[in-house]
């Protein structure tokens, strides 16, 4: 009898998983901590939770009711310029935030004077707090056109976009 009742529950999505959304046109991820989902933090949510793979099962399950749940939007950027890739982005949307973050496992960094070397996506403003106060800079390595884009409008227009490439202009 209990093994015919754990055959019938569904599995329960774990804090910090990836999956796709039940719709599955989307990711989720499901937070437990008490942070607040600053540009910052959701990079290094998404560098970590990207860099896994979750149980089949888990794919397209309504998250439980705990903690808050970050809706993510891949995407790949282009130079409006020359056409040039710059690079596979993910846009978010977790409680009022909406911003956008690097696909890759390093963090974004902060204060792009400080580092000499070549960063294509740095982040700048309030980035410890909100996205809609906080900007994204992306260069392209080709034409070294620089991009300045607030993360909220950004991650907004990657949103509304109905194709998963878009072009900064």
């Amino acid at each position: 009898m209990a093994e015919a009742n754990r055959e019938q529950r569904k599995p329960r999505v774990l804090g910090g998983s990836l999956t796709t959304t039940p719709e599955g046109d989307e990711l989720q991820t499901l937070q437990t901590h008490g942070q607040y989902p600053s540009p910052m933090t959701m990079q290094q949510v998404w560098s970590n939770a990207s860099q896994r793979r979750y149980r089949e099962s888990w794919q397209g399950q309504v998250l439980p009711e705990v903690g808050f749940e970050v809706r993510w939007k891949p995407c790949r950027l282009t130079c409006g310029h020359c056409g040039h890739s710059l690079g596979n982005y993910a846009a978010y949307h977790a409680r009022e935030e909406w911003g956008v973050v690097e696909d890759s496992p390093k963090r974004a960094r902060s204060n792009p004077s400080r580092s000499s070397e070549f960063r294509r996506f740095q982040l700048d403003g309030e980035i410890g707090r909100r996205a809609a106060k906080s900007a994204a800079i992306i260069t392209c390595r080709k034409c070294d056109r620089g991009y300045r884009r607030n993360l909220a409008h950004l991650s907004h227009t990657i949103w509304d976009a109905k194709t998963s490439t878009y072009a900064l202009e």
